[in-house]
C-alpha cells in the first residue's frame, strides 16, 4: 500500500504558539520571524580601574618620555601548568618590558586566583619586568615592581 500524504493545515493563532524548529520541521516559515541573535560581548574592554590606572599613571610617564609603547591585553602567555595569563598592560622602558597587572581596592573572589596566575607567569617568563598595581580605598595607587 502506498503512503498517504496528507497537508498540514494550522490555524494562525496554532501557528504562532509553534517554535521556529517545530515550523520548520513541518515545511512551514513564520513570516515576519526573525530569530533574536544575542549581544555581541565586547572583547578588549577596559574597566574603570585600568583606565584610571592609564590615564593617572601611564599616560602621564608616556607624556614625559619615560615609558613607550602601551598596550592594553598586549598578548596571551600560556604556561606550562596548561594555564594562560593576559596582562592587563605592556609597556617599554629603554628595551626592558614591563608586564602589569591592576587591581581595583575591592577584593572580588577572583583577586586570588588572579595573583596565582601573576605569578606563576612571572616565574616561567623571567624576561619581563613584572609589575602589581593595586588601587588604595583612598584613591593612591601601590605598585610593586617584581623581577
Amino acid at each position: 500500500m502506498g503512503v498517504c500524504m496528507k497537508s498540514v493545515t494550522m490555524s494562525d493563532a496554532v501557528r504562532d504558539k509553534q517554535s521556529p524548529e517545530t515550523l520548520a520541521a513541518l515545511g512551514m516559515v513564520r513570516m515576519g520571524f526573525t530569530p533574536v541573535k544575542p549581544p555581541v560581548k565586547a572583547k578588549n574592554k577596559m574597566t574603570k580601574t585600568e583606565t584610571k590606572f592609564l590615564n593617572e599613571i601611564l599616560r602621564p610617564r608616556e607624556q614625559d618620555g619615560e615609558i613607550n609603547n602601551i598596550l592594553f591585553h598586549p598578548c596571551n602567555l600560556y604556561m606550562q601548568n596548561g594555564h594562560r595569563y593576559t596582562p592587563d598592560f605592556r609597556y617599554d622602558i629603554d628595551g626592558d618590558i614591563f608586564i602589569v597587572e591592576v587591581k581595583g581596592s575591592y577584593r572580588l573572589p577572583s583577586y586570588r586566583s588572579a595573583r596565582l596566575a601573576f605569578d606563576q607567569a612571572r616565574i616561567e617568563w623571567p624576561c619581563f619586568v613584572w609589575e602589581w598595581a593595586e588601587l588604595q580605598e583612598d584613591g593612591t595607587w601601590k605598585t610593586s615592581l617584581l623581577s
